[in-house]
């Protein structure tokens, strides 16, 4: 935990539980190092201090022994055009229309009041007084209305996330807390404490819900690992996907390892807890939170600056060095002909090995084995860039307008161009450099059925659009984010597009 944190005020015992277990054949396993899946504290900012694949050659960079480092020719595909496609579209999928403004999410809808007494009021502890966090566009919202424990839980992970638990408090303790079971709410507001290093204090109570009505085995596991701290106590190595109470206690204790992870300096274990969170609440049943995703990605980049993007990281790789006469190019194809199964393009093995301008004989290099792969998520209206399941950057995007939206599924990466000219809706070809073209510094079409569709990723030249619902089903990145997406992602790679 970071800072000293305030002794909470009054009574802890919240009484708080939910009525039913989900299927335990239901579960989102936790990840490890081989087999990563899917998966916020409030008293830090983690930004702040201290998908199959044929090969591609991706675009990427290409330097020779003694020669300056320059980008790897991309050949062949200068001047193509999209005509025979196979789709309905002419050329890209963007047009030059107007921005549509982002949509704000429905409010979370509150719970309707119980006949029964309410509980003993609860005052839940708080940490020290720091600058107020800005609270614009922060709030984690439900997609449906009317699931009791996913209000109760979204509002324990706001609460958290922002450094402020009195949402919390109004839950438990107003009109609509008559309607929150009593295990639950007293399952609540131990774990709070217990967050708060209260956890000696809270221990008693901790071991009377073991087994109480509503509190499900997940639910209690992860309050023991809250009591003896982070680092302490391995997680539950499972969580129901119908326990969304289990998910916000497990994306809080997360979120508490990787700032300490960051603040220790142990970059594999920070990055491994944020990938786990990202997923976590893009898988949430709660409206996902933006801000909250890019803020976790300032920090994702921050630890895999010293993994996956670091020549000294303990990630999956094979040794080679570099031959005399060689290039990145050249050690590419020599690579890829030792080990076809791997997916490789020259600017990913120049960024993870840190390479300067040049290259010299004997010098060693590291390839990695993880493959690339990209997830965009249409409601986060965000890119994820991963090696196997594991997150490495994140970054805003603009999707489709709700009148033509992104299309989702597995695509292929395939074409991949610099400074792209734009195939107009009406036949027109509008040159790199013209203020009407509107796919900025880079082009990745997504390939489907073997055919390179009119959909992809691309530049702008409208950065103010990105992180909306702007285009005509196209994503959309800032020119520095698609550039550095260029370089890593290469030809064949995988991009999951989910809703």
């Amino acid at each position: 935990m970071r800072g000293v944190l305030l002794v909470a005020l009054g009574g802890v015992l919240i009484y708080l539980g939910i009525v039913t277990s989900a299927p335990a054949d239901e579960t989102d396993a936790v990840p490890n190092d081989s087999d990563r899946t899917y998966l916020e504290n409030p008293s830090h900012d983690l930004a702040g201090g201290a998908d199959l694949s044929s090969q591609g050659n991706g675009g990427g960079a290409n330097s020779r022994g003694g020669q300056p480092f320059v980008p790897d020719p991309d050949p062949g595909h200068a001047g193509s055009t999209y005509a025979d496609t196979g789709y309905a579209h002419s050329g890209y999928a963007d047009a030059d229309e107007p921005l549509v403004p982002q949509i704000t999410p429905d409010p979370i809808v509150p719970v309707l009041p119980d006949p029964d007494p309410a509980p003993q009021p609860v005052v839940l502890g708080r940490e020290p007084e720091e600058e107020a966090p800005n609270l614009d566009d922060r709030r984690f919202e439900l997609s449906a209305p009317g699931n009791q424990t996913s209000v109760v839980a979204s509002t324990l992970l706001e609460a958290w996330v922002e450094r402020s638990p009195e949402a919390l408090e109004a839950l438990l303790n107003g009109e609509t807390a008559g309607d929150v079971p009593h295990g639950q709410r007293r399952l609540v507001g131990t774990f709070w404490q217990a967050m708060l290093g209260q956890g000696a204090a809270v221990a008693d109570q901790a071991r009377e819900l073991e087994g109480e009505s509503g509190v499900t085995s997940a639910q209690w596991a992860l309050l023991q690992t809250a009591i003896e701290g982070p680092g302490a106590r391995p997680m539950p190595a499972t969580v129901s996907r119908r326990d969304p109470l289990a998910r916000a206690m497990r994306m809080v204790l997360l979120e508490e390892q990787a700032h300490t992870a960051l603040e220790r300096g142990r970059a594999i274990d920070a990055a491994e807890a944020l990938s786990d969170l990202l997923h976590l609440e893009l898988t949430a049943p709660w409206k996902p939170h933006r801000e909250t995703l890019l803020k976790w990605g300032d920090s994702l980049r921050q630890a895999q600056g010293s993994y996956r993007l670091s020549k000294t990281g303990a990630w999956p790789s094979l040794a080679t060095e570099v031959r005399p006469g060689d290039s990145l190019a050249l050690v590419r194809k020599r690579i890829l002909r030792e080990r076809p199964e791997l997916l490789l393009c020259t600017g990913l093995i120049h960024r993870v090995n840190e390479i300067g301008k040049y290259i010299h004989p004997g010098d060693p290099l590291r390839i990695p084995t993880d493959r690339p792969n990209v997830l965009v998520d249409l409601d986060a209206r965000i890119v994820i860039y991963r090696h196997g399941d594991e997150a490495v950057l994140v970054w805003p995007c603009g999707v489709g307008r709700v009148d033509k939206p992104t299309p989702t599924g597995a695509f292929l990466i395939g074409e991949k161009l610099e400074e792209p000219p734009w195939f107009a809706g009406d036949g027109k070809v509008i040159p790199y450099g013209d203020p009407r073209n509107l796919l900025g510094e880079r082009w990745m079409a997504w390939n489907l059925d073997g055919k390179n569709s009119s959909y992809g990723f691309h530049g702008t030249n409208e950065p103010d659009g990105v992180g909306g619902r702007v285009s005509s089903g196209c994503i959309r990145m800032t020119n520095e984010s698609v550039k550095e997406l260029f370089e890593l992602l290469p030809r064949g790679a995988d991009v999951l597009v989910q809703p």
